[in-house]
């Protein structure tokens, strides 16, 4: 009797394993930021709860794409901000003004736009592609679609 009850426990601790390490299974994304508009930015990054992902310059049509970057865990909003500044504002131009005016207008011309990150917070364990797609200097989407890890 003694070893039925053993056998039972050690069957029943395999099926719990194996449905918690199920559950425990990472997100793993594959995280571009794509720049789809037709301006020059510089400076870019992707802020969303406790995490920042910085891009750095990005020309139009171009992308950078990241591996094993983690989703914040703790997070209080569904937008994600995409920041940067338009390097094609020519107000920025050293040319107009000092060295100093022109650092000073630069810092005051960040750009801040928000994308809808909600799809992020109802994903399963398993591997995705994420895509935050700049589209102009005041819009920009998210696609979210499934691979297959290889």
């Amino acid at each position: 009797m003694r070893i039925l009850w053993k056998r039972f426990f050690a069957g029943f601790a395999v099926a719990l394993c194996t449905l918690s390490c199920d559950g425990n299974q990472q997100i793993t994304p594959t995280i571009t930021v794509q720049n789809d508009s037709t301006n020059h930015l510089d400076w870019v990054s992707v802020e969303w709860g406790d995490h920042r992902l910085d891009v750095g310059v990005m020309s139009p049509g171009t992308g950078a794409t990241y591996l094993g970057v983690s989703l914040p865990t703790f997070v209080t909003t569904n937008v994600a901000i995409i920041k940067f500044i338009n390097e094609d504002d020519p107000g920025l131009s050293s040319e107009s003004g000092t060295p100093d005016e022109a650092r000073a207008r630069r810092v005051k011309s960040w750009r801040k736009v928000p994308v809808d990150v909600e799809p992020l917070l109802h994903l399963r364990p398993q591997h995705y592609d994420v895509t935050f797609r700049i589209l102009s200097l005041t819009n920009a989407e998210l696609q979210v679609n499934t691979t297959e890890k290889q």
